[in-house]
């Protein structure tokens, strides 16, 4: 006697197995991404981070800092004719100096700049442990970036919010992501291009970046010339200062 599988058990089980061989192809390209950065291990062992470099913008190149440290803290620095931009977050509160628009005193960031923050406190990424994070990542399919074929990736945070990462299938090294957020009245699209990685204590870093923003503050570019990985940083760096 001849049985019939019901159609629907049929596309329950195709579609798990299809799910599952999807699951594991983003995760071996996350993992090759890890590797190829100098191992997920090494990366999250790593507790605090500096960069150092200019940041070009205006058709001028100023000082710029960047230091991180776990958990969600982040501060960044421009100097410019004797006047500091600083932008920080303590792991819970976000503020921002910047007396180029005619004020010296601390201000407080809104919620979405905070969160912007604390992920630039993630030192390797946010795809790293992504699960553990709470996002899910799915890989998406082959494109074309400026030339290189690249693995698209997308990732979803815990709040919602997408990013697309776009990984260099030769190198396994990242090369673009690209996001869309709403500060404020306005969704800015932002594209960060990666480029000139640099090895430092066994870590890949990426000392070039281009930031291309649609709807936010014009394009910038930064380069880095010095890391130094986890040297002693006081945390009342990133707390607001107290105005006397």
């Amino acid at each position: 006697m001849k049985h019939k599988i019901p159609f629907l058990f049929l596309f329950f089980i195709f579609s798990f197995i299809n799910s599952n061989l999807y699951s594991q192809t983003v995760d071996e390209i996350i993992d090759k991404y890890a590797e190829a950065m100098g191992g997920a291990d090494k990366l999250l062992s790593v507790n605090s981070l500096k960069l150092s470099g200019t940041i070009q913008g205006g058709g001028s190149d100023f000082p710029f800092i960047m230091i991180l440290k776990r958990t969600g803290k982040a501060r960044t620095e421009i100097d410019y004719q004797g006047m500091q931009f600083i932008n920080a977050c303590d792991g819970n509160t976000g503020w921002i100096i910047n007396p180029f628009q005619g004020t010296r005193d601390a201000e407080m960031l809104p919620a979405e700049r905070v969160k912007s923050l604390r992920k630039n406190s993630e030192i390797e990424g946010e795809l790293i442990n992504y699960r553990e994070k709470g996002y899910k990542a799915e890989f998406l399919e082959k494109d074309d970036f400026e030339g290189s074929e690249v693995y698209k990736i997308k990732l979803t945070d815990n709040e919602g919010d997408v990013t697309y990462y776009f990984i260099d299938i030769d190198t396994d090294l990242l090369l673009m992501s690209k996001s869309k957020r709403k500060i404020g009245e306005k969704e800015i699209t932002t594209e960060i291009v990666y480029g000139n990685y640099r090895k430092t204590n066994d870590i890949m870093f990426p000392l070039s970046y281009q930031i291309r923003n649609n709807g936010g503050d014009g394009n910038q570019n930064i380069s880095f010339d010095k890391v130094e990985i986890d040297i002693s940083v006081n945390d009342d760096i990133f707390k607001i200062p107290v105005t006397n």
